[in-house]
């Protein structure tokens, strides 16, 4: 039997273009050598890869739905995450863990149902979320407000590429350094760039969003020396990213939002495994880490069907097994 981090790892040693035929065989001779696998019930929280030392659950574009939104039949918001976290930390135990968040966290329109950043901000922090990315809708008419409120939350807000115009200097920290079992994991945020808007007045000048590819291999070149693993968390567009990626060195993985594009499974962009987790709460990512601080695991599970926790009451289900 594979073990379960062992497509990964194989993943991980052959991202760069010149090895993907290689990387294609071994993992089609993967697949056949593990035979059949059963397939996971919709929402189920399936074992945690062997080696796990380090869990990071990442969540995506909320755009203000602490509350399901309810779209389409979907569930989701972030009103169940702190219940979760409880169960998480209970089954769990001795398990490192915490929270990051791709952006785009603001509401879009107001429908009764999304909340304003703010409260989106209040409701993140009942979990320990270590870094939040910063989206267009984030930037909105808030750009101004953005630096005020990173001072207050209790997590950094990150983006590498937003920058107050008159002064060049960024309005935020581009990058994070989280201690992880074995290492370092460095974070990097990414905005979605608008050569056409002026998100907003700051006092010392207006906050405008620059072209991601020099600040993100500033951040890479600063970060690479010093992390086990490179992460970025990006809101930009699926070809923004492709695109990004394909004149980038050093990102080890990438953990994304836009829209409500969302797979459960990594998808490979420009050699560099992409976790696409969507929009308004529906998926929960998750990404372990082994005991060197490289990655062993990469997925998503549904908010739904056989999910431990309740989206919509926000209650922990009789059925949630401790599974490990």
């Amino acid at each position: 039997m594979v073990a379960p981090g062992a497509v990964w790892y194989v993943a991980r040693m052959l991202r760069n273009a010149a090895s993907r035929l290689a990387f294609l065989a071994v993992l089609c001779g993967l697949a056949l050598s593990a035979g059949p696998a059963r397939a996971a019930a919709d929402g189920e929280w399936t074992a945690l890869p062997d080696g796990t030392r380090t869990v990071v659950l990442v969540t995506g574009s909320d755009l203000g739905y602490v509350e399901p939104k309810h779209c389409q039949g979907r569930l989701g918001g972030g009103a169940y995450r702190p219940v979760f976290e409880e169960w998480f930390t209970r089954t769990h135990p001795g398990l490192d863990h915490f929270w990051v968040a791709t952006g785009n966290l603001a509401r879009v329109e107001d429908d009764g149902i999304a909340q304003p950043l703010d409260r989106v901000y209040t409701s993140l922090s009942r979990v320990p979320y270590r870094a939040v990315g910063i989206g267009r809708w984030d930037l909105g008419e808030r750009g101004a407000r953005l630096a005020d409120m990173a001072r207050t939350v209790p997590f950094p807000l990150l983006s590498a590429n937003v920058r107050v115009h008159e002064t060049g200097l960024r309005l935020l920290e581009p990058t994070a350094e989280i201690p992880v079992t074995g290492g370092v994991l460095g974070v990097i945020g990414v905005t979605a760039h608008d050569a056409q808007r002026i998100w907003s007045v700051a006092p010392d000048g207006s906050v405008i969003s620059e072209p991601p590819l020099a600040d993100v291999q500033e951040a890479i070149a600063a970060l690479r020396p010093r992390v086990k693993t490179l992460a970025l968390l990006s809101s930009l567009d699926y070809e923004d990213l492709r695109t990004l990626l394909g004149k980038l060195q050093g990102v080890d993985v990438v953990l994304a939002s836009s829209g409500a594009y969302a797979r459960l499974e990594p998808e490979m962009m420009a050699g560099v495994p992409v976790l696409w987790v969507g929009s308004e709460g529906h998926l929960l990512g998750r990404m372990a880490l082994g005991g060197d601080g490289a990655v062993v695991g990469l997925d998503a599970v549904r908010v739904t069907g056989a999910f431990p926790v309740d989206p919509v009451t926000a209650k922990l289900k009789a059925t949630a097994a401790p599974s490990r």
